[in-house]
């Protein structure tokens, strides 16, 4: 869902922004990390060729001279590690191999595709620092809000979720994105601990933490 969105909104973006490049920051979640579809794999393959459950993968170039694979055979089942290894003639290590070679390893996630194809740029933020994203305050205003009238009932959840989702204030989307970026500011100052709390707190009608502190 989130590629589509994408999809949708770049073009919009660019619309709005056309002598700008786009970046997008995403939450370092590992669904944000997911390969396309059809990506590059080793894990998803299987040791012989064919599977009922194994996608088909895109073709790739490897070697020096980018030499080019087709990953599925003439009658359209998909290549196993065995067949792609042979091919390239380095059967001998299977699956880590495989993983290992360049075209493989240097697959990049479905989001970065989308991003990178309409020449823009995608980061992730750092893991485990929720503090600098300001969506997870939205969601937190979306969940108390939500509590408020809860009728225990997930249909009744899927119906207000949206509704309440487009009903918050952008004057708290902006203070939310305010004091991420002063949590940003004070990381780039060396500030941690109870020095960076107190100096977000303090300077909350600022998007930077002052150069005088």
């Amino acid at each position: 869902d989130l590629v589509k969105q994408l999809a949708l909104v770049i073009p919009l973006f660019e619309i709005m922004h056309p002598d700008f490049d786009l970046y997008f920051v995403f939450d370092n979640s590992q669904n944000y990390h997911a390969r396309r579809p059809d990506g590059l794999s080793a894990n998803s393959l299987n040791l012989t060729d064919g599977g009922k459950n194994t996608p088909k993968l895109r073709e790739t170039v490897y070697g020096v001279g980018n030499i080019r694979q087709e990953m599925q055979r003439q009658d359209g089942v998909q290549k196993g590690i065995k067949t792609i290894l042979m091919e390239r003639g380095l059967w001998k290590a299977g699956m880590k191999l495989l993983a290992a070679q360049p075209d493989f390893a240097g697959e990049k996630n479905w989001l970065q595709t989308v991003v990178e194809a309409r020449g823009h740029v995608q980061v992730f933020l750092p893991k485990f620092h929720c503090e600098l994203n300001f969506i997870e305050m939205i969601w937190g205003y979306t969940k108390a809000a939500l509590r408020k009238r809860c009728k225990y009932s997930f249909e009744d959840l899927k119906l207000n979720l949206p509704l309440q989702l487009e009903s918050v204030p952008i004057a708290f989307i902006r203070r939310a994105s305010r004091h991420c970026y002063r949590f940003m500011s004070g990381y780039r100052r060396g500030f941690e601990g109870p020095i960076l709390d107190y100096c977000v707190k303090q300077y909350k009608s600022r998007r930077a933490i002052p150069m005088c502190i």
